[in-house]
């Protein structure tokens, strides 16, 4: 059995200038009672803290969200004959990054926390960076392959107790998907993502046979989804709807695909002139208008040439991670390979699929069936 429970009240002030979107004031309260590893981990909790997002003036990123928060928490993990129970004081921050490269989604997140417990057990710090790129390569009209990879790792200095190091498994968390201010992203990441393991099960295996957490890991994950034309509709039907003549009197067919990315493009010096009548000087109303229009347009090009009312796509998976670092016994790079469906409906992917552990460690399960629900980044 497990719960994870949590509230959040924020206080959001959002368009300070050009360059600032989002300034945020949060408090949080949490608790949770989950498995970890061979135990079982109680927490609950609070914390107060702040963010800011702006525009960075450096390609290719579009938005850079930076925060800290302070928290309490009282945990206690029952695993062995004697409980770890202890309260901590924490400081942490967040470094999340997001941009578009050669067409695809690119995020890139780091965080890092000090913490001090008040009991016998030491203070303790970690540090783990992700990163994370999605495309949908094309192959043909409303045709892609799709590609997600992400790639992570951490480490922890000091005397971090048990509950505090890295484990790996499943994960409710999709890193290249939450909202950048949703819980799953504020907090330090647990551990790699092995998907052929339940969450927070894989560690470093002892001579004992107990299993502990590990104070360095990494991890890549890799996704592939192959489109299968009869299993899908495109959006916007490529249907001619006008032809136009040629300064040479050919007549040259216009679909419905290239109206609508021709309606968008115009938006632009629509919204140059709007701009201009508001005060601006012509330069600023284009610089403007352009910044707008740079994530406008890939939008407009998705919709018309990529998305699709439904597909359904054969899915191949792959997780490659290792924990090191316990105080005593060993583990091996862990492999799980794996195949599922994929099924889009526009901009929403419903994902079934199953992981066999081709590389484990002792006691590890051989597989796990896993689903996932998720909505692509378009801005």
């Amino acid at each position: 059995p497990f719960y994870n429970a949590s509230t959040d009240l924020v206080f959001s002030q959002r368009r300070l200038g050009r360059r600032v979107e989002d300034l945020m004031l949060s408090g949080h309260y949490a608790a949770d009672d989950e498995p970890l590893a061979d135990g079982r981990y109680v927490t609950y909790g609070f914390g107060a803290g702040a963010s800011v997002a702006v525009r960075p003036p450096v390609e290719p990123f579009r938005r850079l969200t930076v925060g800290a928060h302070y928290r309490w928490s009282r945990n206690k993990l029952y695993s062995g004959p004697t409980p770890e129970i202890d309260s901590e004081n924490a400081g942490e921050s967040r470094l999340v990054a997001d941009g578009y490269v050669a067409g695809g989604f690119l995020r890139l997140g780091l965080w890092g926390d000090v913490a001090a417990p008040t009991g016998d057990l030491g203070s303790y710090q970690r540090f783990v960076g992700t990163a994370g790129y999605a495309k949908e390569v094309p192959i043909a009209l409303n045709q892609t392959i799709g590609v997600e990879l992400v790639v992570s790792g951490g480490h922890a200095w000091g005397d971090p107790p048990e509950y505090a190091r890295f484990f790996g498994g499943n994960s409710a968390k999709s890193f290249l998907y939450d909202a950048v201010d949703a819980p799953t992203l504020t907090s330090v990441p647990r551990g790699p993502l092995i998907r052929s393991q339940g969450e927070g099960r894989a560690g470093v295996n002892t001579t004992s046979g107990n299993t502990l957490g590990g104070t360095t890991y990494w991890g890549v994950s890799l996704n592939l989804s192959i489109p299968i034309p009869p299993w899908s509709r495109p959006l916007i039907p490529n249907e001619v709807v006008e032809s136009l003549a040629d300064p040479d009197g050919t007549e040259r067919e216009v679909t419905l695909k290239e109206v609508l990315k021709k309606q968008v493009a115009q938006g632009e010096r629509l919204l140059r002139s709007s701009l201009a009548r508001q005060g601006l000087t012509p330069d600023d109303a284009a610089t403007q208008a352009h910044d707008t229009w740079k994530e406008i347009r890939p939008v407009a090009d998705f919709i018309a040439d990529e998305a699709n009312l439904f597909s359904v796509k054969p899915l191949l998976m792959l997780d490659v991670g290792q924990i090191l670092g316990a105080a005593s016994g060993g583990s091996p790079v862990r492999v799980a390979v794996g195949g599922g469906l994929q099924l889009t409906i526009v901009v929403a992917r419903f994902e079934i699929g199953y992981l066999y552990a081709a590389k484990r460690a002792p006691g590890d399960d051989r597989g796990n069936l896993f689903l996932r629900l998720t909505f692509q980044n378009l801005f």
